[in-house]
């Protein structure tokens, strides 16, 4: 009995692998040759290099499954983290660069990789995994373009945070690591994004007027014409470096903030001098839009008015 019961968990098992070996197959089909490395290694490269982010991961993800030993193995990891990353896949962008990471902890690739994951955990909002790495790599003695992007990624997440004397400090040192390169910005699209949103964040932050003060009125005015100054001069001082994304985000601070001023205020008489600081901001808003020759992207300023 005791024979007949482990020949059959024998064959069971047999089973088993004869049937994960055919499902492997189907997943990978054809035999491994000497050739298959290199052409699947090119092939993800000409996509990536094409802009064919979706395109780079079969071949990417086809050699880490069937060449663990292969050349190009570690490297892939990094260029598989980054197509992940441009198609809209940070959470499975994330792996990719920690295991590239792993095996090239202090050298130049190993710091683009932690920019990938960094940019990856900030769009999944792991802003406290994000800001360690960040540290982590501003510690490593990073490339010079390395340490613009980690001062800027920082600022982006102390943003998010509402931490914005802290982002301000982190701008600052990225504006000093500029000057002492004496080159130009090499990440001017996400300097000037990061400006805009620092600016609209701060707009944002202006506290209402205490309903106790006794010139209500005069505080209220004063309130008033700050933020519409404020508003005001975010847009028409980074109009050329910001996106649609950008614009979006600006649109629903302005329009939260116009709710909170209109309920906070308390006191009907002041909702018509409300309605003329709204509508100049609007007035600005439209005129901005038609600028779109400078920035495609102003054009989003017309949803802010919907």
């Amino acid at each position: 009995m005791k024979i007949w019961v482990s020949f059959q968990f024998t064959i069971l098992l047999f089973g088993f692998a004869f049937a994960g070996s055919t499902f492997a197959e189907e997943l990978n089909p054809g035999p491994r040759t000497a050739a298959e490395p290199n052409i699947l290694y090119e092939d993800g490269m000409r996509a990536l290099q094409q802009k064919n982010f979706k395109g780079a991961i079969p071949p990417f993800q086809r050699y880490l499954d069937r060449y663990p030993l292969g050349p190009q193995f570690d490297e892939i990891h990094l260029h598989l983290g980054d197509a992940y990353l441009q198609s809209g896949s940070p959470k499975l962008a994330i792996p990719a660069y920690l295991d590239y990471i792993q095996n090239h902890f202090k050298q130049e690739t190993g710091g683009e990789a932690r920019i990938g994951a960094i940019q990856a955990y900030i769009q999944i909002r792991h802003l406290s995994e994000a800001r360690g790495m960040v540290e982590e790599l501003l510690k490593q003695n990073p490339t010079l373009l390395q340490k613009e992007k980690a001062l800027l990624l920082k600022a982006q997440i102390l943003i998010e945070q509402k931490r914005l004397t802290e982002a301000q400090a982190s701008l600052d040192s990225y504006e000093q690591a500029v000057a002492t390169s004496e080159k130009p910005s090499q990440v001017p699209e996400l300097e000037g994004s990061l400006y805009f949103k620092l600016k609209t964040a701060q707009c944002d932050q202006w506290p209402l007027p205490q309903k106790s003060k006794a010139t209500h009125e005069n505080v209220w005015l004063e309130f008033l014409d700050q933020i519409k100054t404020c508003f005001k001069e975010t847009l028409v001082n980074h109009l050329s470096r910001i996106s649609g994304q950008d614009i979006q985000e600006w649109c629903a601070i302005y329009k939260a903030k116009e709710k909170q001023i209109q309920k906070g205020s308390h006191d009907r008489s002041f909702y018509p001098k409300i309605k003329i600081t709204f509508d100049e901001i609007r007035g600005e808003i439209n005129r901005v839009k038609t600028l779109t020759s400078q920035n495609p992207a102003l054009s989003e300023f017309g949803k802010c008015n919907e």
